[in-house]
Parts: C-alpha cells; sequence; structure tokens
C-alpha cells in the first residue's frame, strides 16, 4: 500500500503481533537503514533503490527487528492510540477538545495529562459498547454490564455476576488487541479460569490470541500518558 509519496507501507506480522512497516525512498541515502521507531518499523532506501529491495532487507534482518520491538520505549512527547504512535502536542486552553490526526494528537485545556486521559476513556467506553455486544453474540454468552476502570495490574476482568471490566489504556492498544481483551473476558461466562478448555474458547474466537496477548506484554508498560512534545 503507498503511503506519502516515496513510501510503500504495510502492517507485517512480527511475535509481538502486527506492526506498521514502511519503505521510504531517500534521495540522501547511500545504502539501505533499518530504523524502529517506537512500534513502527522504517526502511530507508536510496532514492534509485526499488521498494522490493528494501521488503528484502526486512526479511534478512527480522530477527534483529524483532529484538529491538522487544525493548520498545515510548519516545517522548508522544502518546499510543489505537495502536500507532502519535505526536502529542498540548495548547493551554479553557475550553477541552481533542483533535486526532495520522499521526499528531492535539489536545486543548486547562491542563494536558487529565484532558486526554478523559477523551481515551470515553474512546475506550464507546468501542468496549459498541463490540462487545457483537462479539458476545458470536460466542454465545451473555454479559450483564460493562465497565471502564482505570485497573492498574490487568487490562480486563469478568465477574461471576457478568460484569465485564476493561482498563482505558485499551485505546492505546491496536484494536485488534482490545478485541482479544473482550474475547479473553467474556470466555470466562464460560469457564472461570484459565484452563485448556478456557483458551479454546479464546481461540476458536480469536485465533491470533497468542500474539495479541504477547503484543500487551511487551509494549503494555508504556501505554501510558507522558509529557506533551515541545
Amino acid at each position: 500500500m503507498r503511503g506519502k509519496p516515496g513510501t510503500d507501507s504495510k502492517l507485517i506480522e512480527f511475535e509481538s503481533g502486527p506492526v506498521r512497516a514502511s519503505v521510504r525512498k531517500s534521495p540522501r541515502a547511500r545504502r539501505v537503514r533499518i530504523r524502529v521507531l517506537g512500534d513502527q518499523v522504517e526502511v530507508v532506501v536510496p532514492q534509485r533503490v526499488p521498494f522490493s529491495l528494501g521488503w528484502d532487507a526486512l526479511e534478512t534482518h527480522r530477527t534483529w527487528v524483532e529484538r529491538q520491538l522487544s525493548t520498545v520505549t515510548l519516545p517522548e512527547g508522544h502518546v499510543w492510540i489505537d495502536g500507532r504512535l502519535h505526536r502529542a502536542e498540548y495548547c493551554r486552553d479553557d475550553e477541552e477538545s481533542v483533535e486526532l490526526g495520522d499521526a499528531i494528537v492535539r489536545v486543548h485545556g486547562p491542563e494536558f495529562k487529565p484532558v486526554l486521559q478523559s477523551w481515551l476513556k470515553v474512546r475506550a467506553k464507546r468501542f468496549a459498547h459498541s463490540e462487545t455486544p457483537v462479539i458476545a453474540k458470536a460466542m454465545g454468552v451473555d454479559y450483564t454490564k460493562i465497565q471502564i476502570r482505570d485497573q492498574r495490574t490487568r487490562w480486563g476482568s469478568c465477574s461471576s455476576r457478568g460484569t465485564v471490566t476493561l482498563n482505558w489504556r485499551l485505546a492505546m492498544a491496536p484494536v485488534e488487541v482490545f478485541r482479544y481483551v473482550i474475547v479473553h473476558e467474556l470466555a470466562h461466562r464460560r469457564e472461570m479460569n484459565h484452563s485448556e478448555r478456557f483458551w479454546a474458547i479464546v481461540a476458536q474466537n480469536c485465533p491470533e490470541w497468542q500474539q495479541r496477548r504477547d503484543w500487551l506484554k511487551i509494549h503494555g508498560a508504556i501505554l501510558q500518558i507522558g509529557r506533551p512534545a515541545t
């Protein structure tokens, strides 16, 4: 898929899950270079080199890329939304609002973090209330209500009474990962444990569950709101 002029991009499956990768042609480049930028991978090639050579180089160095992704950190002045890294810009204002672009999120309000966190909570709530009924119907299970909470040690939970609780930080993760957590919690409506039967239910409704779970293990610690860009 072509992105900006001079670039070619696509999603590639790594051990940590799907990663947006791109090959970019640069008139300044003298050789092929691979860079891991947060949760994204960029291959820079000389202007006259075909895109295919960049993709070949990425495959050749896949092990190195995997290692870099496993130690991913949150670049200063950035935040993740829907599993994509966004530059976070802040404008002090009396009115609160958030503008989301392809690679930039602009926050307006008296304080940066509370405004962005509130916006992400609303985003998580909307997604959860939209997706959970559909997933529950497909799985043949029911639930009583959905809650979005600020959970410190878990991504979700499901009570014996059918209350599904989800972490608002899932709004920062890829939507496929968010859906996996919903499937995981709804599977507890059949099995209130983590037995083989439980994981069989999860696998039946989310075949890529291991990749989604691994993505959270690797990236979960940096699904947070830091400082805005300066």
